[in-house]
């Protein structure tokens, strides 16, 4: 798949009602090289809700989306990870005329890419606020809906050339 809008819904977690979290997002291209660190793709993420950071009495907390693509995945450290609050369907806010749409992260390419794999590696600290099921979509076209490993990481594979570049390789 080929395009310039990246998008991840996250429709459920592992059991948290309250915050959903991840580790860290890796894109690959076609051939395999990551996307997020490659020189001269420039792109904007956006994350919808922006994350705990946001809260209030959390104004200082570390978890944001920034930390989703710095090449610390493996932890259970807050520098390195990512956390927002839950816009499920059942939760207060929902029942009381809040957010209705699911959690979304954005990435905005400023030229066309192609995809070969994502590489998700899901929040550790509490995994019950790891992403269970998400849905990615790439201008506007989804791609995969599917479940993401508990406190783990999960590769989706688009290219048969990446089976070698990423090793495990998960399909719903």
């Amino acid at each position: 798949p080929m395009g310039f809008t990246l998008k991840i819904r996250f429709l459920s977690t592992w059991g948290d009602r309250h915050y959903i979290g991840l580790n860290g997002v890796e894109i690959y291209d076609q051939l395999g090289a990551p996307i997020l660190t490659q020189p001269g793709n420039e792109f904007v993420l956006v994350s919808d809700p922006m994350s705990v950071n946001n809260c209030p009495g959390m104004e200082g907390d570390v978890r944001t989306a920034d930390k989703l693509y710095n090449g610390v995945y493996e932890t259970n450290d807050d520098r390195h990870m990512w956390l927002a609050p839950f816009n499920n369907y059942d939760s207060y806010y929902a029942a009381f005329g809040g957010a209705q749409r699911p959690n979304q992260l954005t990435f905005t390419f400023e030229k066309q890419v192609c995809i070969g794999a994502l590489k998700f590696w899901n929040y550790g600290k509490s995994a019950m606020r790891g992403a269970k099921e998400i849905e990615i979509c790439l201008d506007d076209l989804i791609i995969f809906r599917g479940y993401l490993r508990i406190a783990d990481a999960t590769t989706i594979l688009f290219s048969g050339e990446m089976y070698d570049h990423v090793g495990m390789v998960y399909f719903d």
